[in-house]
């Protein structure tokens, strides 16, 4: 019995948008699997357009920084102010740091 798992690949077309507007292909035939071309795709955490705007990736980590600060308030009064302080920077400043270095990788 042959039981294959599903390409878990994914496809993009990077470009200005004047370039994108141009590009008509909707999916991209590889020999046995047809990939649908993404306007976006997330690696290793990292949302990438298809205009490398990275607009999509920090209204991500803002969206997830939000809600983490939210779930701290719910138990602030709960917490010594030092592990607040490693609750913040385990949750909130690990993202932002790892947003930063892949920002200054990227300019290397």
């Amino acid at each position: 019995m042959d039981v294959r798992k599903p390409v878990a690949a994914q496809f993009i077309c990077l470009g200005t948008w004047q370039q994108m507007t141009t590009f008509q292909h909707h999916t991209i035939d590889l020999e046995t699997t047809s990939l649908p071309v993404a306007t976006q795709v997330t690696c290793l955490g990292v949302v990438f357009d298809c205009e490398l705007t990275f607009s999509k990736h920090v209204t991500s980590v803002v969206r997830r920084c939000f809600y983490h600060l939210r779930q701290i308030r719910a138990v602030r009064k709960s917490l010594t102010t030092e592990s607040l302080k490693t609750l913040v920077h385990a949750l909130i400043a690990s993202r932002l740091d790892y947003s930063l270095i892949y920002k200054l990788c990227s300019q290397c």
